[in-house]
This record gives structure tokens, C-alpha cells and sequence, in this order.
């Protein structure tokens, strides 16, 4: 019998299998893409594990404070020498994140500042779950927020999520499968499983970075139209506590320079299906608001995310924020940034409006959400 398009999309499970691709099988029995290989909504979540410190991504260069509590590593107003990237007259883009200026512009970027939530405990391990559960108070023994999403949702193909990372992140463990690969041919093998032609598309040039890899592979998948709706990418290395770097030069604007240069990348690779895939960029807690004695900043709380995609709601408002201050007596503790974002509001809009899930209860338990203006 003839092996025509459509019957290797009902088949992909068994597919899976000989490829070696595990939990594809299940998915693939289960779901069956659509026929014509229309375009679906993709959530990428690219995760900052360390702690970026927001206060010196999109700097409040407007808040008198700022520059108090931060004498060697605060970046100069807009025009001046190593100075701010200009966003909304208030809040400026650091220089190493140049790249990303264009997608601001267009309207297909923005931040929302002072995200968190009130519980912070400061620790790595608790904060990094309770984001990946999206549940901030105990999140011991609870699954994944992504896949609670893949649990109440319907699939639209065989594969429904992909994480680029060494192992599976929480935020996708749960009842339903998901496959984690830091393997090229691995991607390669899946995009050519259910479209052959995939490959067919202009080269798009990517720097050469770890960061930088996954997010080809994240796009040649997208545009594969295998039904992938979630994608989880890990990008370490931001906790930093000492010689974090004045301005334009040290570890802070190394690990920028690496990082936006390859979501540019990965945004121009998608072309038009940049409309229909949103990338979030989280961390799970900002630095302190003041330096340390070592040329660092500490674990905090209140931080900054990054949106870029064509659901991003930025033309009128490049950063998102009820700005809280940086008086001393507006920081919790006389040393963090208060949060006026809880988090959980910023993965409902994603996971309602962008997504199409209504289940918030059940992917968010606990949590009512409230509006924030991201997601248009």
C-alpha cells in the first residue's frame, strides 16, 4: 500500500517506536494532526535558572533610586556612555540585549516588571518549582503547570510538547508525556517523522551557543506542524553574586549578549508563525535591588519577563508594570523588589488567551487570576 502524508500521521506512534523515540508512541496513538498541516498556537518557555537580574534587563532608569543602590553596576541614562536602550521614557533595554530593540519597535516584544509572588522564600530550589508547578505555596509532590495545560486540553497532533534540555523540566511532568532531547538529529528525526519538506525553508543564522541550538530546534519543530503546542528551553548561569560587571562589560553582559542574539534568531527562523507562538522568558526570582560588597547582586525577589511573539500586546506599552519603587521603604525587606505581578497571572494569559485552555482551575489550582494586560 501506498504511504501517502496522511496515514503517516495516523501512524506516528508506531513510527516513534522504531525511531526510538519513546513517549512519542503514546502521544502518537492518541492524537492525530490535522490533514492539511494547518498552524496551531505554540507556548516556548525559555527558562533563566539562577535568577536574572531584572532590575539591570530593563532598567528603571526613570526611579531616583536606582542609581543610588547600584554605584558600580547601575547603567547610565539613554544617550549617555554605556547607556540604557530607551523603551517607554521610564524603563530602558540594557545594551547587550540590542538585538531584541527591533521586535520592541514592532510591537512584538514586552516586558512585564515587578513579577513574582508574595511567598518568595529567596531559595533556588523552592522558587524554581513553585514556577514550574505554578504553585507558590507548597508545590512538594505536584506536577508540572505545562502539564496540567496538556492534561485538560485536546491535542491538535502526535506531538504535543518537546522540552530542549538535558532532562524533563517539572513543569512538564505529570500524567500526560512529553520527550526531552538535547539532541540535534533527534529534532531532526521528529520534523521529518510527519513532514518531510520541513527542512524546506530559508537558513536562518543563529550564533553559536548551546542557547542558541535549541532554539533552531524548537523552530525547525514549530514549523514542522506536528501539533507541538509547548516547548520548554533551559538557559542556566545567572546567579550572580559577585563581578557581575559595570555597563556594557563582564559576566551580566556576556550571559545578555548570549541570550539575545539567539531569540532574535529564533524569531526571525519562525517568519509568519512568529504570529502564532508566544515565548515567554522567565527566572525564578530577581537579585537585590542594592549591590553587594563583592560586585553583585543577591537573590531577591521582584523580576522582570520577556514576551515576544505576535500575541505580545506592546504597542502602546513596551513594559507592563504598576511600578512599586525602589525607596527603601518600598522594597520588602529594605532589599527587594516588591512584586505587583503575581506570576500565575502571566502563565493564565498564556495559557487562556493564547492557548485556548479555560481549565484554570485545574492547571492553576488555588489561584485566581488577574488581568495583566499582556496578551491581546
Amino acid at each position: 500500500m501506498r504511504m501517502t502524508r496522511r496515514s503517516l500521521l495516523q501512524s506516528a506512534g508506531a513510527a516513534a517506536v522504531s525511531a526510538g523515540l519513546g513517549p512519542l508512541a503514546h502521544a502518537g496513538a492518541k492524537q492525530q494532526a490535522t490533514a492539511n498541516g494547518r498552524s496551531t498556537r505554540t507556548l516556548v518557555v525559555v527558562f533563566l535558572r539562577g535568577g536574572i537580574d531584572g532590575l539591570n534587563w530593563f532598567v528603571p532608569y526613570g526611579d531616583p533610586h536606582y542609581h543610588r543602590l547600584r554605584p558600580t553596576l547601575k547603567l547610565d541614562r539613554p544617550g549617555e556612555r554605556d547607556g540604557v536602550l530607551d523603551l517607554d521614557g521610564f524603563f530602558g533595554l540594557h545594551p547587550a540585549a540590542a538585538p531584541l530593540l527591533p521586535w520592541f519597535r514592532a510591537g512584538q516584544a514586552a516586558a512585564v516588571h515587578a513579577v513574582g509572588h508574595a511567598g518568595n522564600t529567596r531559595s533556588h530550589f523552592a522558587e524554581q518549582d513553585a514556577w514550574e508547578t505554578g504553585v507558590a505555596d507548597d508545590s512538594l509532590g505536584t506536577d508540572g503547570w505545562l502539564s496540567r495545560h496538556l492534561l485538560t486540553s485536546r491535542g491538535r497532533g502526535p506531538v504535543r510538547a518537546v522540552a530542549l534540555a538535558e532532562s524533563l523540566p517539572l513543569s512538564l511532568r505529570g500524567r500526560v508525556p512529553a520527550f526531552a532531547t538535547e539532541n540535534t538529529e533527534d529534532a531532526e528525526r521528529i520534523a521529518r517523522l510527519v513532514e518531510p519538506t520541513a527542512g524546506n525553508h530559508a537558513a536562518t543564522a543563529y550564533p553559536s551557543s548551546p542557547l542558541a541550538r535549541r532554539l533552531r530546534n524548537a523552530a525547525r519543530l514549530i514549523r514542522a506542524g506536528v501539533g507541538l503546542e509547548v516547548v520548554h528551553v533551559d538557559h542556566g548561569g545567572w546567579d550572580t553574586h559577585n563581578r557581575q560587571g559595570r555597563g556594557t562589560s563582564g559576566t551580566f553582559a556576556r550571559k545578555l549578549a548570549e541570550l539575545s542574539p539567539a531569540r532574535a534568531a529564533f524569531a526571525r527562523d519562525l517568519g509568519p508563525r512568529l504570529d502564532d507562538t508566544l515565548v515567554l522568558t522567565l527566572s525564578e526570582f530577581g537579585r537585590t535591588a542594592a549591590e553587594n560588597a563583592t560586585g553583585g547582586t543577591d537573590h531577591g525577589g521582584g523580576n522582570a519577563l520577556l514576551a515576544l511573539g505576535g500575541p505580545a500586546r506592546v504597542g502602546r506599552r513596551p513594559v507592563i508594570c504598576d511600578w512599586p519603587g525602589l525607596a527603601p521603604s518600598q522594597l520588602v525587606d529594605g532589599r527587594d523588589l516588591r512584586p505587583t505581578v503575581d506570576f500565575r497571572d502571566v502563565l493564565a494569559e498564556a495559557i487562556r488567551l493564547h492557548l485556548g485552555d479555560n481549565h484554570l482551575s485545574n492547571v492553576l489550582p488555588g489561584h485566581g487570576p488577574k488581568p495583566v494586560g499582556l496578551i491581546a
